[in-house]
């Protein structure tokens, strides 16, 4: 039961996590490049 929970836990962090990873990422890029582009 325990193990069936942990599972669970793993799955929606990971489908909470990887969005906001993705996001993340995106906006450091967008930010870099609006670096560039402005100064």
């Amino acid at each position: 039961m325990f193990k069936f929970f942990y599972l669970l836990c793993l799955a929606l962090g990971h489908l909470v996590g990887a969005p906001f990873i993705f996001f993340w990422s995106f906006k450091e890029k967008y930010r870099h490049s609006l670096k560039a582009r402005f100064f």
